[in-house]
């Protein structure tokens, strides 16, 4: 199999976000309503949540995930 020039860029972006220690999406999961309604208060995230913050930011299941919530709290605040 064959890889393009613009998936070697996507896949060494993602790489390029990962930390020394990342954190499963189960965990994301677990913590996402906490991150939404931080999200959604404009508060900022804590420092409790960077590290779902940072997850979210490579992972597309996750976001897709967050962004259900976001539906169900009828509000695109989380943006």
């Amino acid at each position: 199999m064959k890889i393009t020039k613009e998936q070697l860029r996507a896949l060494l972006g993602f790489v390029a976000k990962t930390a020394d220690e990342e954190i499963s999406c189960q965990t994301c999961e677990d913590q996402l309503s906490r991150f939404a309604e931080a999200q959604l208060t404009g508060d900022g995230v804590p420092g409790a949540l960077q590290a779902i913050q940072k997850h979210l930011e490579i992972c597309p299941e996750c976001t897709e995930e967050l962004e259900y919530i976001c539906e169900a709290l009828n509000d695109d605040l989380c943006d």
